[in-house]
């Protein structure tokens, strides 16, 4: 008995030490993966959230021990609250209000009465532009109906019975295709031409369509992982989703103050969502190029990766690693009055779940690490 009894002290000794150990844990800068904004970054918009993200090995305890001030260039303190998500070792400081454009910040994340980290972030004032505000810079040239084989494309209507101003199909080959259908999009700059969601057989035959009404500019009509389909409503800003019936069940747009950019909409199964910001900022390009002028408007792009309760949990910047300078100098004038030096197509994800961002405008895909909510 007397045997037991010593054992027993001893393995309840043990786990007192033990928990005595676990609430010593004091978190460190290393043990902080990411942080959004940007250490050091400029181009913040004022809506913008704090948003850091802890190593896996860190409980979920040990982070709601955490705390997060942010205070102004004059040592104001900004009231705000912090948000756990569920996605992940992710803490989310949301400003009761927004913050000042043109200002400088100070971020202190805390654990226990101690700073682990200090960064700070300056802000900006993104300006809210579509791409109808610019059509004048790109030289925007309108399809030329004089190529289009009239006869043709009414015998095409009237064998299907489609209205008038239905884009004619024409299939100049076909050998022996499998089976599946086809998701396309009639692309217009013209008010005068009828914008189209449609998607077609193998045979050009219409299995659905929808006319989009010419005050609105709709594209990128897709199919998503989760089986549902998706399109993009540029005067909405909004990204649609439908159900099987074509019953829009769901809208999708950024955060952080932004709107979401057409080109580029991936849904998750976990209900999160990633996709593209056209950031316009006005630069003092005279700084940057011989031959540039102050008050240029330069189109940047954000990349955002949004939960289901509308957190960013991550947020990437092409202010922060790209130079203006690295634009193909095909694609855009540096002493012109305003120009898109990224021009971001496509997101795709490699292997690792990092990003594969497509720019056009700087002729490169590049690869993104992306610290994944898992």
């Amino acid at each position: 008995m007397k045997t037991l009894r010593c054992i027993a002290l001893i393995v309840c000794g043990f786990v007192t030490s033990l928990n005595a150990f676990s609430q010593k844990v004091i978190l460190h800068q290393n043990d902080i993966v990411y942080v959004n904004p940007n250490p050091a970054s400029v181009y913040n918009n004022p809506k913008t959230t704090i948003t850091i993200r802890f190593s896996d090995a860190i409980s979920q305890e040990t982070l709601r021990e955490c705390s997060l001030t942010l205070k102004s260039k004059n040592n104001e303190k900004v009231s705000g609250k912090l948000v756990f998500p569920k996605s992940g070792h992710i803490v989310i400081f949301k400003p009761d209000n927004k913050l000042q454009p043109w200002q400088d910040y100070q971020v202190d994340i805390l654990h226990k009465g101690g700073i682990v980290k200090s960064f700070r972030f300056s802000t900006s004032k993104s300006l809210r532009a579509k791409q109808t505000d610019f059509d004048n810079l790109w030289n925007i040239q309108e399809f030329d109906n004089r190529f289009v084989d009239k006869a043709k494309a009414n015998r095409f209507r009237e064998e299907y019975s489609l209205p008038d101003d239905f884009p004619a199909i024409e299939i100049v080959s076909s050998n022996n295709p499998g089976e599946g259908y086809y998701i396309l999009n009639r692309m217009t700059q013209s008010p005068l031409v009828t914008r189209y969601l449609l998607i077609m057989d193998t045979l050009g035959f219409p299995i659905y369509y929808q006319a989009i009404d010419s005050t609105k500019r709709t594209s990128n009509m897709a199919l998503q992982p989760t089986g549902y389909l998706t399109y993009w409503d540029d005067t909405d800003t909004l990204y649609y989703e439908m159900d099987s019936s074509y019953n829009i069940i769901n809208e999708y747009s950024a955060k952080n103050g932004y709107a979401a950019d057409g080109h580029e909409l991936r849904l998750l199964n976990d209900g999160s969502y990633w996709l593209m910001i056209y950031d316009l900022q006005i630069v003092d390009m005279s700084e940057i190029v011989p031959g540039g002028q102050e008050g240029v408007y330069v189109k940047g792009l954000i990349i955002q990766h949004i939960d289901i309760e509308a957190n960013v949990l991550f947020q990437w910047s092409s202010w922060d690693h790209f130079e203006i300078t690295d634009v193909d100098p095909n694609f855009a004038d540096l002493t012109s009055l305003g120009f898109d030096y990224v021009h971001g197509n496509a997101l795709d994800f490699d292997a690792d779940s990092n990003i594969l961002l497509s720019s056009r405008h700087l002729d490169e895909i590049t690869n993104i690490n992306a610290i994944r909510a898992k």
